[in-house]
Protein backbone atom coordinates (compact mmCIF):
# COMPACT_ATOMS: atom_id res chain seq x y z
CA UNK A 1 0.00 0.00 0.00
CA UNK A 2 1.34 3.82 -1.26
CA UNK A 3 1.80 6.27 1.77
CA UNK A 4 0.95 9.71 1.14
CA UNK A 5 2.36 13.06 3.02
CA UNK A 6 0.46 15.82 1.96
CA UNK A 7 3.02 18.60 2.68
CA UNK A 8 0.71 22.61 1.59
CA UNK A 9 2.54 25.91 1.32
CA UNK A 10 0.45 28.29 2.87
CA UNK A 11 1.04 31.67 2.88
CA UNK A 12 0.69 33.15 6.18
CA UNK A 13 -1.24 36.13 7.01
CA UNK A 14 1.34 38.30 7.21
CA UNK A 15 -0.29 41.42 9.40
CA UNK A 16 -0.49 38.83 12.62
CA UNK A 17 2.99 39.32 13.07
CA UNK A 18 4.36 42.01 10.41
CA UNK A 19 4.72 44.77 13.37
CA UNK A 20 6.53 41.82 15.46
CA UNK A 21 9.31 40.63 13.07
CA UNK A 22 11.59 42.96 10.46
CA UNK A 23 10.65 41.84 6.66
CA UNK A 24 7.43 39.27 8.41
CA UNK A 25 7.12 38.24 4.94
CA UNK A 26 9.94 36.29 4.39
CA UNK A 27 9.10 34.17 7.05
CA UNK A 28 5.54 33.41 6.80
CA UNK A 29 5.94 32.99 3.21
CA UNK A 30 8.83 29.79 4.62
CA UNK A 31 6.73 27.86 6.71
CA UNK A 32 4.56 25.02 4.92
CA UNK A 33 2.41 22.04 6.47
CA UNK A 34 2.54 18.34 6.49
CA UNK A 35 -0.10 16.23 6.40
CA UNK A 36 0.68 12.00 7.00
CA UNK A 37 -2.54 11.03 6.06
CA UNK A 38 -1.66 7.32 6.45
CA UNK A 39 -0.49 7.67 9.33
CA UNK A 40 -2.95 10.67 11.09
CA UNK A 41 0.28 12.62 11.55
CA UNK A 42 -0.05 16.29 11.27
CA UNK A 43 2.88 18.84 11.26
CA UNK A 44 4.73 21.94 10.26
CA UNK A 45 8.01 22.96 8.75
CA UNK A 46 9.83 25.81 7.11
CA UNK A 47 11.90 26.32 4.20
CA UNK A 48 15.95 26.40 4.98
CA UNK A 49 17.66 26.98 1.40
CA UNK A 50 16.90 26.08 -2.22
CA UNK A 51 18.92 25.42 -6.08
CA UNK A 52 18.54 25.03 -9.01
CA UNK A 53 15.42 22.82 -8.82
CA UNK A 54 14.62 22.07 -5.34
CA UNK A 55 13.40 23.50 -2.06
CA UNK A 56 14.84 21.98 1.23
CA UNK A 57 12.36 22.01 4.00
CA UNK A 58 13.42 21.00 7.96
CA UNK A 59 11.05 19.26 10.20
CA UNK A 60 9.99 17.17 13.05
CA UNK A 61 10.97 13.24 12.35
CA UNK A 62 8.58 11.87 14.10
CA UNK A 63 6.00 13.53 11.72
CA UNK A 64 7.34 11.26 8.72
CA UNK A 65 8.45 8.51 9.71
CA UNK A 66 8.00 5.03 8.15
CA UNK A 67 6.66 6.59 5.44
CA UNK A 68 7.31 6.72 1.48
CA UNK A 69 7.33 10.57 0.89
CA UNK A 70 4.61 11.27 -1.95
CA UNK A 71 3.70 15.15 -1.62
CA UNK A 72 0.77 16.82 -2.39
CA UNK A 73 2.27 20.59 -2.67
CA UNK A 74 0.02 23.99 -2.75
CA UNK A 75 2.05 26.83 -3.98
CA UNK A 76 -0.89 29.40 -5.56
CA UNK A 77 -4.50 28.30 -5.23
CA UNK A 78 -3.97 24.75 -6.77
CA UNK A 79 -3.15 21.54 -5.13
CA UNK A 80 -0.39 20.08 -7.39
CA UNK A 81 0.61 16.48 -6.90
CA UNK A 82 4.57 17.04 -7.70
CA UNK A 83 7.60 14.36 -6.33
CA UNK A 84 9.05 14.55 -3.55
CA UNK A 85 12.40 13.15 -1.30
CA UNK A 86 12.89 12.52 2.21
CA UNK A 87 16.71 13.75 2.35
CA UNK A 88 17.89 12.53 5.57
CA UNK A 89 16.97 11.62 9.17
CA UNK A 90 18.60 12.19 12.05
CA UNK A 91 19.76 8.98 14.21
CA UNK A 92 19.77 11.16 17.43
CA UNK A 93 17.41 14.07 17.15
CA UNK A 94 13.72 14.56 15.81
CA UNK A 95 14.51 16.10 12.39
CA UNK A 96 14.28 15.14 8.98
CA UNK A 97 15.32 17.28 5.97
CA UNK A 98 12.51 17.31 2.66
CA UNK A 99 12.66 18.41 -0.57
CA UNK A 100 10.22 19.48 -3.43
CA UNK A 101 10.51 20.24 -6.80
CA UNK A 102 10.70 24.27 -6.78
CA UNK A 103 8.45 24.77 -9.85
CA UNK A 104 8.08 28.46 -10.37
CA UNK A 105 8.14 29.18 -6.49
CA UNK A 106 10.03 32.26 -5.34
CA UNK A 107 11.70 31.96 -2.42
CA UNK A 108 13.84 34.08 -0.25
CA UNK A 109 16.08 33.87 2.55
CA UNK A 110 15.75 35.02 6.39
CA UNK A 111 17.61 35.71 9.33
CA UNK A 112 18.61 33.12 12.00
CA UNK A 113 19.95 34.21 15.36
CA UNK A 114 23.27 32.98 16.93
CA UNK A 115 23.13 33.60 20.62
CA UNK A 116 23.48 31.93 23.93
CA UNK A 117 20.54 32.62 25.47
CA UNK A 118 17.19 34.58 24.45
CA UNK A 119 15.22 34.40 27.65
CA UNK A 120 14.89 38.11 27.79
CA UNK A 121 14.04 38.70 24.08
CA UNK A 122 10.05 39.18 22.97
CA UNK A 123 9.47 35.89 21.16
CA UNK A 124 6.39 33.95 19.48
CA UNK A 125 5.55 31.27 17.85
CA UNK A 126 3.68 30.42 14.25
CA UNK A 127 1.07 27.63 14.39
CA UNK A 128 -1.95 26.31 12.86
CA UNK A 129 -5.24 25.87 13.49
CA UNK A 130 -6.31 22.59 11.64
CA UNK A 131 -8.47 19.96 10.52
CA UNK A 132 -6.48 17.36 8.96
CA UNK A 133 -6.59 17.08 5.49
CA UNK A 134 -9.02 20.28 4.92
CA UNK A 135 -7.04 23.24 3.31
CA UNK A 136 -10.21 25.76 3.93
CA UNK A 137 -9.49 25.23 8.07
CA UNK A 138 -6.41 26.12 8.05
CA UNK A 139 -5.49 29.77 9.82
CA UNK A 140 -2.56 30.87 11.22
CA UNK A 141 -1.66 31.95 14.15
CA UNK A 142 1.07 33.45 16.60
CA UNK A 143 1.53 33.06 20.26
CA UNK A 144 3.54 34.33 22.80
CA UNK A 145 6.43 31.87 23.68
CA UNK A 146 8.18 32.27 27.30
CA UNK A 147 11.49 30.42 27.80
CA UNK A 148 11.47 28.58 31.16
CA UNK A 149 14.48 26.90 30.74
CA UNK A 150 17.55 26.19 28.56
CA UNK A 151 18.78 23.01 28.46
CA UNK A 152 22.91 23.56 27.38
CA UNK A 153 24.08 20.40 27.58
CA UNK A 154 21.51 19.45 24.51
CA UNK A 155 20.78 22.97 22.91
CA UNK A 156 16.91 22.54 23.91
CA UNK A 157 14.41 25.23 25.06
CA UNK A 158 11.39 24.52 27.56
CA UNK A 159 8.63 27.08 26.44
CA UNK A 160 5.60 28.12 28.52
CA UNK A 161 2.57 29.55 27.05
CA UNK A 162 1.99 27.38 23.92
CA UNK A 163 -1.24 25.78 24.10
CA UNK A 164 -1.00 25.89 19.67
CA UNK A 165 -2.61 22.39 19.66
CA UNK A 166 -1.48 19.27 18.28
CA UNK A 167 0.18 19.47 14.02
CA UNK A 168 2.67 22.22 15.07
CA UNK A 169 5.59 20.53 15.68
CA UNK A 170 8.17 21.75 13.00
CA UNK A 171 7.50 25.22 13.29
CA UNK A 172 9.12 28.36 13.85
CA UNK A 173 10.27 30.13 17.28
CA UNK A 174 10.93 33.52 16.52
CA UNK A 175 12.32 36.76 17.80
CA UNK A 176 11.91 40.21 16.40
CA UNK A 177 15.12 39.85 13.88
CA UNK A 178 14.26 36.14 13.19
CA UNK A 179 14.39 32.28 13.97
CA UNK A 180 16.02 30.90 16.98
CA UNK A 181 14.34 27.39 17.18
CA UNK A 182 12.44 24.97 16.26
CA UNK A 183 9.72 23.10 18.24
CA UNK A 184 9.54 19.61 18.13
CA UNK A 185 7.16 18.35 21.04
CA UNK A 186 4.41 19.14 22.66
CA UNK A 187 4.20 18.14 26.43
CA UNK A 188 0.90 19.06 27.70
CA UNK A 189 -0.07 22.01 30.30
CA UNK A 190 0.57 24.58 27.69
CA UNK A 191 4.45 23.39 27.49
CA UNK A 192 6.36 22.44 24.62
CA UNK A 193 10.36 22.24 23.94
CA UNK A 194 12.30 23.20 21.01
CA UNK A 195 15.71 22.96 19.53
CA UNK A 196 17.99 26.06 19.73
CA UNK A 197 18.75 26.72 15.89
CA UNK A 198 22.19 26.71 15.65
CA UNK A 199 22.09 22.58 16.57
CA UNK A 200 19.77 22.38 13.40
CA UNK A 201 22.23 24.50 11.44
CA UNK A 202 25.32 22.01 12.81
CA UNK A 203 23.25 18.87 11.66
CA UNK A 204 22.70 19.64 8.14
CA UNK A 205 25.84 20.70 7.76
CA UNK A 206 27.21 17.68 8.97
CA UNK A 207 26.09 16.33 5.43
CA UNK A 208 25.86 19.19 3.46
CA UNK A 209 26.87 22.75 3.98
CA UNK A 210 25.44 24.00 0.83
CA UNK A 211 21.94 23.42 1.94
CA UNK A 212 21.48 25.76 5.01
CA UNK A 213 21.22 29.37 3.31
CA UNK A 214 19.43 31.29 6.54
CA UNK A 215 21.82 34.53 6.89
CA UNK A 216 23.53 34.33 10.85
CA UNK A 217 22.11 37.46 13.41
CA UNK A 218 24.11 37.63 16.40
CA UNK A 219 20.83 38.57 18.56
CA UNK A 220 17.33 39.42 18.96
CA UNK A 221 17.28 42.64 20.05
Amino acid sequence: MKTYIYLIIHILSISKISAQVANSELYLKSTVRINNVENNEIGTGFIIGQNSDSLFIITAKHIIDGVNASLLVDLTDELINIPSKIRRKSNDLDLALLSIPKLNYSWNTYNHIKLSDPSSSKLFLVYYVDVLGQKKELEPKTIKAIINKWYEENDIYEISETLIGNGNSGTMLLCNRGVIGIAIEQRGNGICRAYRINLVKKWIDSFDSKIWQLIETDFCN
